[in-house]
């Protein structure tokens, strides 16, 4: 009889562990400072085997099973990298993951950049190599692969604030740039360029020497009636922000008088 009572003993001792453990798992701090990556389209088992590798958890089998059916992460994953604490609870770990709360990581490019000038940007925050960076976006067959007007991508590089990961090459940075174009660039735009006379290559290159022409916002509307005055009568746009070989070829400047460059003169 006492026997059956310290087997008894002992398993209600056992179960009521086992029960402090799970139950106090979600509150238990772990492990050090640590970064993991969740790669675009994984898994609650690669974000685990990631915090394991890490050092931010000593119960993977636990982790797992927590954050799959306890907090259901699993559907609201979202790539990035995630940095965490010394001593990150799996509660703290599981909430920043359904937050989606990244690293950061930006670069911006100013308006009124050419390729050129955003190679040598993008170059100086270890992001590409300029020059392979410019012969991707000068190739002549540039836009058509990307499935727009004219030749390269000279104009096509929307200038904007944009997000990336460590392992963000060349050709995704080009992509993010065309495709934050085509969203801004939209059907209206493009009726209104053509209600002027103008394609899209057009507008876009008469953008860019805009912008180039002056810093200041405020100034931009009245060299804007500038040039579509000049463009209207025939004139020489009479402009020296430098063109590069890219927008040369995108507007035909050489066979064209009205859009060469020539030396500046005041507005009128």
């Amino acid at each position: 009889m006492k026997l059956r009572w310290w087997i008894l003993i002992i398993i209600v001792g056992m179960l009521g562990f086992l029960t402090y453990r799970i139950l106090s798992f979600p509150q238990r701090p772990f492990g050090g400072e640590g970064t993991i990556e969740v790669k675009k389209g994984a898994g609650i088992t690669s974000v685990v085997k990631e915090l394991a590798k890490a050092g931010l958890t000593d119960s993977p089998r636990k982790m797992d099973f927590y954050l799959r059916y306890v907090k259901k992460v699993g559907a609201k994953l979202l790539a990035g990298e995630y940095q965490f604490g010394p001593g990150t609870t799996p509660e703290q770990i599981a909430e920043k993951l359904l937050k989606g709360e990244r690293i950061r990581r930006t670069f911006t490019i100013p308006e009124g950049f050419n390729t050129r000038e955003i190679a040598k940007l993008l170059e100086s925050k270890g992001l590409v190599n300029a020059g392979a960076f410019l012969q991707k976006v000068l190739a002549f067959d540039a836009a058509a692969k990307a499935g727009l007007d004219g030749t390269t991508l000279e104009g096509y590089l929307f200038p904007d604030t944009y997000e990336y990961s460590k392992d963000t090459g060349e050709d995704q940075i080009i992509t993010l740039m065309v495709k934050n174009f085509k969203k801004h660039f939209d059907p209206k735009m493009v009726g209104e360029a053509q209600a002027i006379g103008m394609n899209k290559v057009q507008i876009v290159t008469l953008a860019s020497l805009i912008e180039k022409e002056t810093g200041k916002e405020e100034e931009r509307p009245l060299i804007s009636g500038v040039f579509h005055n000049r463009l209207k009568l025939g004139m020489p746009l009479a402009t020296d922000p430098p063109l590069s070989t890219g927008s040369r070829i995108l507007m035909g400047i050489s066979a064209s008088p009205t859009w060469r460059e020539t030396p500046r003169t005041t507005p009128t």
